[in-house]
């Protein structure tokens, strides 16, 4: 898919739509050709093209009829004629809108989902397709993740590291979202432990105790929404 970037705005008219529910398990017969072989439901965050704003570091923002496709883990948009394109130039994108959701990028992870835009540290969901071995395990215990791909027979997992596709026969994808948390200046860290206590570096002991009593899950949004509440509410030193 040829990247170009989006240099004119169009109108757009679409109703708000949300992430369809689909089936956990998505299996794939042609791993040759994933974009063929996976379902447009199964490929995108939401069911269409959906009316959103980009907005710039420099510049004016432009409307348009955006997707994000969690396959290939780029941000989509349709040109003046219909065509599918992918933006380019991440780096100069500010945020996106998309109906009601906000999206930030970053280098190493790519589009980030803001869930709970409030004051203080942010949560951020990174929604991927990941590579699993049996259709009962849901995504939970993969052993490898498909953050982005760029070639079909690789993934990148959540931490970077290149793992190989298993091409002998059909292959098993699930949903999966990676977890992360945002400063004030939209810096982002892999949701866990050692992330939290250095953004709320003051407040050490306190959260110990905080997670010592309720066994936080990072892996739990609604968990992990209820942790920086709490750690947002804390007063400053």
């Amino acid at each position: 898919m040829k990247k170009i970037l989006l240099l004119t705005a169009i109108c757009s008219c679409y109703t708000s739509l949300l992430w369809a529910q689909s089936p956990n398990i998505i299996r794939v017969k042609n791993v040759e050709d994933l974009k063929k072989s996976v379902s447009a439901k199964d490929q995108y965050r939401y069911p269409n093209f959906t009316p959103g704003t980009i907005s710039f570091f420099n510049g004016p923002p432009v409307d348009t009829k955006i997707n994000f496709n969690v396959l290939l883990n780029e941000m989509q948009f349709l040109n003046p004629r219909g065509d599918t394109l992918a933006l380019a130039n991440e780096f100069t994108i500010k945020n996106i809108k998309i109906a009601d959701d906000q999206y930030l990028y970053n280098p190493k992870v790519g589009f980030v989902e803001v869930v709970n835009d409030t004051e203080g540290v942010k949560l951020a969901i990174h929604p991927m397709l990941i590579q699993v071995q049996s259709e009962k395990m849901g995504g939970y215990n993969q052993s490898s993740g498909a953050s982005a791909i760029s070639r079909y027979k690789t993934f990148s997992d959540q931490n970077g590291r290149v793992q190989h596709l298993d091409v002998k026969g059909d292959i098993l994808l699930a949903r999966h979202e990676n977890y992360y948390l945002v400063d004030k200046n939209n810096a982002i860290y892999l949701a866990n432990k050692g992330s939290l206590l250095k953004l709320y570096s003051d407040h050490k002991r306190i959260l110990n105790e905080y997670l010592k009593e309720h066994k936080t899950n990072f892996n739990n949004k609604e968990e992990l929404k209820a942790l920086l509440k709490y750690s947002n509410e804390l007063p400053a030193k």
